[in-house]
C-alpha cells in the first residue's frame, strides 16, 4: 500500500509540474493577445482625441461655408472611430480556468489504487472428480482387472470371470470399483457397453443425451450383456449406480454442432469513467428489447445501451448497501420480466437482482457463494450460477 501511495504521489507531482508549465504557457499567450488588443484600443482613442481637437479648431477659426465643406469628411471619420469594436477573441483571452472533476478523481482513485485480496482456504470435502475423457476409437478397448487373479473384463471379449448372483459382495471388489470410479474415466470404459455396440444405434447418443434422454435409453444395446454390471440378475444397488456412472462417461468422439457464421457489426465505448466509457467491461447480456447490458467492473456500475450502442442509462455506485455494487463481473437477464441479474466477486461474493429500470430488488448468496464467475437464467426463470 505504501509503495502504491508513493507511486501515486510521484505521478501526481509529475502531472502537477506538467500543468504548471502548461498554465504558464497559456498565460503568456493570453498576455500577448491582451497586449495587442490594448495597443489597438489606445490607437483608436488617440485618433478620436485628434478628431475632437480638429473639430474645436474648426469651430473657432472657420466660417459656416468652410465647416459645411468638411462636414461629410468629419462625419465619415467619426462614424469609423465610433464603430470600432474590440476583437471578440479578447474576451476569451481574459478567461483562464482550471477544471477538475472531483467525483471522477474519487472514483478513479478507488478503482485504480487497488484492493486487498485474501485467498480463502480450500474447502474440506471429497476429492475433485477428474474430467471425462473421450474414447480414442471404436476398435480400441482397454482392459481392467477385477481382483487381479479372478480375470479381466474387456469390451468385446468373453472371459471366464462370472459374478455371483447373491446379494453379498466382497469389500475388495467394492473398493476396487470405487477406486476405479474416482481414478480416471478411461478405466471405466470396459465395464460399460463397447463403442462398437453404441454405433449400432441409428440415433447419435450425444444428441440424445444433450436433449435430456436417460442413460438407460441411450446406452441400451441390442443384446443383453452377461457381464454388464446393471444386469437384472445382479441387483446390488451400488453396482447399479456404478454402472450408470460408468456408462455416462461414454459419448461419441465428435459432436455435430453447427455454428452460425459471425459477422462484424459495430463497436462502441472507450476507456474512462464517464457515461458510455469503461475501465473493465467484464460481463455483457442482451434483453428482449435488444438493449445491451454491460457490467463495468472497476467503475462499480451497470450501463445499458440500445442495440446500436447508444448510451441509455446506468445504475450502481461503489458500496455494499442495497442498490450499490462492488466489482460486478457478470450479468444475465430474465427474458420475461427484464430483471437484471448481477454477480459480484470478492469481497461480497453475492448475486444482486435489479428490475429493468435499474431499481434494486433483492440480493442473496453472500454466505454460500465464493468467487461467482458466471450466471444465466433458464427458460423457467431459475438462476444458474457458476
Amino acid at each position: 500500500i505504501n509503495d502504491t501511495f508513493l507511486f501515486y504521489r510521484s505521478l501526481l507531482d509529475e502531472r502537477k509540474q506538467e500543468l504548471l508549465k502548461e498554465l504558464e504557457s497559456v498565460f503568456s499567450a493570453k498576455q500577448i493577445s491582451l497586449g495587442v488588443a490594448n495597443q489597438k484600443g489606445q490607437e483608436t482613442v488617440e485618433q478620436i482625441y485628434k478628431t475632437c481637437e480638429f473639430v474645436e479648431k474648426l469651430n473657432k477659426c472657420a466660417n459656416v461655408v468652410e465647416i459645411l465643406m468638411v462636414r461629410k469628411l468629419l462625419d465619415a471619420k467619426l462614424q469609423g472611430l465610433l464603430s470600432y469594436n474590440i476583437d471578440q477573441s479578447v474576451q476569451s483571452a481574459c478567461e483562464l480556468e482550471f477544471v477538475s472533476n472531483y467525483q471522477a478523481i474519487q472514483v478513479g482513485v478507488r478503482n485504480t489504487f487497488g484492493y486487498v485480496r485474501s485467498n480463502s482456504e480450500a474447502a474440506v470435502g471429497p476429492s475433485k472428480q477428474p474430467p471425462i475423457a473421450r474414447p480414442t476409437g471404436g476398435s480400441s478397448s482397454s482392459g481392467s482387472s477385477v481382483n487381479g487373479s479372478s480375470g479381466s473384463l474387456n469390451g468385446g471379449i468373453h472371459c471366464p470371470f462370472t459374478m455371483s448372483g447373491s446379494s453379498q459382495s466382497t469389500s475388495p471388489f467394492e473398493s476396487n470399483i470405487i477406486s476405479k470410479r474416482f481414478s480416471s474415466a478411461n478405466s471405466l470404459g470396459p465395464f460399460s457397453t463397447t463403442i462398437g455396440e453404441l454405433n449400432l444405434n441409428s440415433i447419435n447418443p450425444y444428441e440424445k443425451w444433450s436433449n435430456g434422454g436417460t442413460t438407460d435409453s441411450i446406452f441400451q444395446s441390442g443384446t443383453p450383456d452377461p457381464y454388464s454390471l446393471s444386469n437384472a440378475a445382479h441387483s446390488d444397488p451400488m453396482l447399479d449406480l456404478t454402472s450408470k456412472l460408468m456408462s455416462s462417461a461414454m459419448f461419441p468422439p465428435k459432436s455435430q454442432i453447427k455454428r452460425q457464421k459471425m459477422i462484424y457489426h459495430c463497436k462502441f465505448g472507450e476507456f474512462g469513467v464517464m457515461e458510455g466509457q469503461f475501465t473493465e467491461p467484464s460481463g455483457v447480456a442482451v434483453n428482449a428489447q435488444n438493449d445491451i447490458i454491460v457490467a463495468d467492473t472497476n467503475n462499480h456500475r451497470i450501463q445499458i445501451f440500445d442495440k446500436e450502442g447508444r448510451f441509455k442509462f446506468q445504475f450502481g455506485e461503489c458500496g455494499k448497501r442495497d442498490g450499490q455494487l462492488l466489482y460486478p463481473n457478470r450479468v444475465a437477464v430474465v427474458r420475461t420480466s427484464g430483471d437484471i441479474i448481477v454477480t459480484e466477486r470478492s469481497p461480497t461474493h453475492q448475486i444482486q437482482i435489479y428490475n429493468q429500470y435499474g431499481q434494486f430488488v433483492r440480493k442473496f448468496g453472500a454466505n454460500i457463494l465464493q468467487h461467482p464467475r458466471g450466471v444465466t437464467v433458464d427458460n423457467k426463470g431459475r438462476i444458474v450460477v457458476v
